[in-house]
């Protein structure tokens, strides 16, 4: 199966960590398994925009927007519409450069009149494709943690599968 890469951002876009994965290991976890039948189901219904529970009792909801070929923002919001997280989907540097700015645009807005200076580490990731995520919030209940913990890493592998835009894994 391809590969894609997620960095994680801090709540001041601060880069984290880059990691390589790929679609089959996420399919060995349970709950990603499932994330990612929901994700590509919802994606082949519309692959511009919707908006689904992801949680059984309904307490997260992941919303996606395409901002164009191969990009586009998702979020992850709780059912009293608290952003949990915010990411970036992109397939080729030449595409993202609007998308990536939608983000970063939504860190400085979010740091203005604060005592906090947004980081531009976004800006600087050149892997590809790539998902970039800024997570907000974590709920104390495991299994709330655990689908908000992967839901953009299942809407990534099923996204980038839809359209046939991963990495070749190493050796194949």
């Amino acid at each position: 199966m391809p590969s894609f890469f997620v960095a994680d951002l801090n709540p001041l876009g601060e880069l984290r960590e880059i990691t390589e994965y790929d679609t089959s290991s996420l399919e060995r976890i349970s709950c990603a398994a499932a994330l990612i039948r929901l994700c590509s189901k919802e994606l082949a219904k519309n692959s511009d925009t919707f908006e689904t529970p992801i949680t059984p009792n309904g307490k997260t909801a992941l919303r996606w927007r395409a901002t164009g070929q191969g990009t586009g923002v998702l979020t992850v919001r709780s059912a009293d519409g608290e952003l949990v997280s915010v990411s970036v989907l992109a397939a080729t540097e030449q595409t993202d450069a609007a998308t990536f700015m939608v983000l970063q645009q939504h860190l400085v807005r979010q740091l203005r009149q604060t005592r906090f200076e947004p980081a531009f580490d976004l800006m600087q990731i050149k892997q590809r494709p790539v998902l970039a995520t800024i997570t907000f919030t974590c709920p104390d209940e495991p299994d709330e943690r655990m689908a908000r913990a992967l839901a953009d890493r299942a809407f990534a592998a099923a996204y980038f599968r839809q359209w046939g835009l991963g990495r070749p894994e190493a050796g194949g």
